[in-house]
């Protein structure tokens, strides 16, 4: 009597779903943040004032600074 061993390779994993994106857009001097919704299909718009683009960078280090390891 002959036995067959399968073997099982685990499902890849799923690809990585992309759910919001974020656009800064500038035009004539003026800056607006564009974020869609890739889910449910919706867009929203803010216009960003200066001061805050001129903290940009520093915002962008806070995300990714071990002090915003809480949240994560």
């Amino acid at each position: 009597m002959q036995t067959q061993t399968q073997t099982q390779t685990p499902a890849p994993a799923p690809a990585p779903a992309l759910v919001y994106s974020a656009e800064l857009v500038e035009e004539g001097g003026v800056y607006t943040l564009v974020v869609t919704d890739r889910i449910h299909g919706t867009v929203q718009t803010s216009v960003v004032p200066q001061r805050a683009m001129d903290k940009l960078p520093y915002f962008l280090s806070l995300l990714n600074s071990r002090q915003s390891a809480a949240f994560r």
